[in-house]
Formats: structure tokens, C-alpha cells, sequence
């Protein structure tokens, strides 16, 4: 296992990263199809590429596990869903109530909502508490030019009849832009097990449900994201 490490949490993401980023690939683990794969980069860097499924609990435990394998800087290469429509002449970042960010477009997480239940549990100021991703990491990150810098709620996995919890209000009051499933979470045990974290989501939903990337879309622009994140963390070393 690789000191630096990028967290999708698709298995199949993992996959086509790893082909993109690292010569020779070797699968590292693949329990609960969690598929996971060590290498070397074309500069020789050492890199790990983790899945980490999905939902809070999933990423918690990754990578609480990852952390006891000697991993001591992560990078999230997430999704997320925009939480307002478009309103013209407000930016993404301006503070409460700003736009919500296009479908496509790439958010470097500054600071993330604890909403969901795993972060909520693990963080010091409970639900609702502003958790900050690696200071170091997420200025390299912006300073890169990959993604817009915002702030991301963490969301407990949506039902038909809405969310699982009543964090509905406190996310539409706040100043967050987009939501996500892991991202609380894993800020929140990286804090906890002295793992370096930064965060880059890509926005694949509108708030309205109506556009949408599929899978296909995802796949495609998530290459550049982990090259662009895969030289961050290289310049770093």
C-alpha cells in the first residue's frame, strides 16, 4: 500500500483510473467489491487507487482502513448532486445562497457540511458542524485550476419519499452548493486517524433531477480530474 492515495468510490472508476494513471497496475484488494489497485506512476511515484463504494459508512470504513495500511494522503475523486437551480450573476462560492454549480463542473471541497449520520456521529460539533479537508492539500488543489472552490453538504442516500433524514432544511439554509454522499465522512475519520484529505467532486446532477451525466460522461471526465489531482499530489511529495 502506497503512502497517497485517490478515493473513488465507484469499483469501476478505480479501475480506469488505475489504467490511466499508473504503469502496471496491480490489483490490491477486491473484498466486497471494493476493487483497489497499487503502481507506479510515469514518474515513478508510488500511488494507491481505492474504491470506496457507497454511502458514509462505506467511505468511513475504508478509509479508516487505508489509514492502518499506511496511507497518509487521500484525495476524494467524487460525485455530487447541485443543490439550487442556476440564478444569473451569483457564483459558485459567494457565501449563503450562491449558485449552484453547473452539471460538469468540478468543486474542490474548502469545507464540508456534517449532515449525514456517520460525520454527524464522528465530528466534535455534531450534525450541522463546518469540517475543513486538509488546509495544505485543498489550497494545492485550488491552486491547480482542476475545480471551483465550494462548500459541500455530507447527505444521508436519498428514497423515494426523500431523505433518509431530516437534514432536508439544513442543507437548503446553509451555504452549501452541492451535496454528497461520502464526503463528510471521510473529512471526518481522516481528522480522526491523521489522514490528509483533500476533495474534488464532479457535479452530475442538477438540483431539479432533469439533466444528468450517465455513466459514460462520468467515466470521461473523471480521467483529467485524477491526472490533474495525480499531479497535485506528485509536486507535494
Amino acid at each position: 500500500m502506497e503512502s497517497d492515495a485517490l478515493l473513488p468510490g465507484d469499483p469501476a472508476r478505480a479501475l480506469t483510473l488505475a489504467q490511466e494513471l499508473l504503469v502496471e497496475p496491480l490489483m490490491s484488494n477486491h473484498a466486497r467489491g471494493l476493487w483497489g489497485y497499487t503502481g507506479r506512476t510515469p514518474n515513478g511515484d508510488g500511488l494507491t487507487i481505492q474504491s470506496t463504494g457507497i454511502g458514509a459508512a462505506s467511505g468511513a470504513v475504508v478509509l479508516a482502513e487505508l489509514a492502518g495500511l499506511g496511507v497518509e494522503r487521500a484525495v476524494r475523486i467524487g460525485t455530487c448532486r447541485a443543490l439550487q437551480p442556476p440564478r444569473e450573476g451569483v457564483a459558485v462560492g459567494d457565501g449563503p445562497g450562491s449558485d449552484a454549480p453547473e452539471v460538469g463542473q468540478v468543486l474542490i471541497a474548502e469545507r464540508v457540511l456534517a449532515l449525514d449520520g456517520v460525520s454527524a456521529g464522528l465530528s466534535a460539533g455534531g450534525a450541522g458542524e463546518l469540517l475543513e479537508p486538509d488546509r495544505e492539500l485543498t489550497a494545492a488543489l485550488i491552486g491547480s485550476g482542476v475545480g471551483t472552490p465550494a462548500t459541500i453538504a455530507g447527505e444521508d442516500p436519498l428514497t423515494p419519499g426523500g431523505p433518509v433524514t431530516n437534514a432536508t432544511d439544513a442543507i437548503a439554509g446553509s451555504e452549501a452548493s452541492a451535496a454528497d454522499l461520502q464526503i463528510a465522512a471521510l473529512v471526518a475519520v481522516g481528522q480522526r486517524v491523521g489522514i490528509a484529505i483533500g476533495c474534488v467532486d464532479l457535479v452530475v446532477e442538477s438540483a431539479d433531477g432533469v439533466t444528468a451525466l450517465d455513466d459514460d460522461q462520468v467515466m470521461a471526465e473523471s480521467i483529467p480530474i485524477g491526472k490533474a489531482v495525480t499531479e497535485v499530489i506528485a509536486a507535494g511529495r
